[in-house]
């Protein structure tokens, strides 16, 4: 029988959106069954409730009962960084950071655990511009049809550039805040035939607070480049790249670094010529999606994680 009315089904918590859905119990009360009407979003924050009023097997009233579950992670995701406690890769690929600093110091300080956008101890790295963490991964040549990447972030300065995500924006790409010392979110392509973009927010964000900030690519759409800020697409551009990958060929790997920019062959191997290419704050979440979300999941993926 129907029991729709006794269940209460929404995004993230128990004060998010509603989801819209079909509960059933079977005859012998035994199984309850939700199917909601329209897709979940990956790694979307679900909370359930169970009203007071449903019955068991026995013609018992259940005690009511609620849960918070998170449905199954994106297979396109093939990077994830939450940076709980570490800089390990949580998308199952295994691409780990490593903690890297540039000081001449006798004493090294690399990038330190900080609290997180919902005040959660050691749930965040904190950057102080000198140092970064260098990612086992690498992007090939002539590889990337489309990409999405997300990072959350936070910074107060605005009179430095500050790499947020980095594979070699000269080669690859590259997500970054005060891009070219303007203070703007900047989102640099470089494709196969060596023909380089960047792209440029019209707004500052280096405000203090924590901005969800998103790189998208698709080369077989004609608005090919975009930049999503807060789940809003903020800045475009159309044919940047001609149909063409991205990541030329001046190198067979090009690996990446979080926090600096990039010019590594290796595994925390060289990083920018630029030392004042640091990021100087806070970075959480960092995503690399192996397609180009759409703008609906960018959006959902902001509000399922936004304070």
């Amino acid at each position: 029988s129907n029991i729709d009315s006794h269940i209460t089904l929404k995004l993230t918590n128990a004060i998010g959106n509603n989801i819209n859905f079909d509960g059933t119990i079977n005859s012998d009360k035994t199984v309850i069954t939700i199917n909601p009407t329209s897709n979940l979003f990956y790694s979307q924050a679900v909370y359930l409730a169970i009203g007071s009023t449903v019955e068991d097997a026995e013609d018992n009233v259940i005690t009511a009962a609620n849960a918070t579950f998170t449905t199954t992670m994106d297979p396109s995701l093939e990077a994830f960084y939450p940076f709980n406690g570490n800089a390990n890769d949580e998308s199952g690929n295994s691409y780990h950071g490593q903690l890297g600093n540039n000081s001449t110091s006798s004493t090294l300080t690399f990038p330190t655990l900080t609290t997180d956008r919902y005040g959660n101890a050691d749930k965040a790295f904190s950057f102080d511009g000198d140092d970064w963490i260098a990612l086992d991964k690498y992007v090939t040549p002539n590889s990337i049809s489309e990409i999405t990447v997300c990072a959350w972030v936070l910074s107060t300065d605005t009179t430095n550039n500050k790499f947020i995500i980095s594979f070699d924006r000269s080669e690859s790409y590259r997500l970054a805040l005060n891009d070219g010392g303007n203070t703007y979110v900047g989102w640099d392509t470089t494709d196969s035939d060596n023909n380089t973009d960047d792209l440029r927010t019209s707004d500052s964000y280096e405000d203090g607070n924590w901005h969800h900030i998103c790189g998208w690519f698709n080369k077989s759409s004609t608005v090919d480049k975009k930049i999503f800020i807060d789940g809003v697409m903020v800045a475009s551009n159309s044919n940047t790249h001609s149909g063409r990958n991205l990541g030329t060929s001046d190198r067979t790997k090009h690996y990446g670094f979080i926090g600096w920019g990039s010019e590594a062959s290796s595994f925390n191997g060289n990083g920018s010529v630029h030392q004042n290419d640091f990021m100087r704050g806070k970075i959480d979440d960092v995503r690399i999606y192996s397609r180009s979300l759409s703008d609906e999941e960018i959006s959902a993926l902001y509000l399922s994680e936004k304070p």
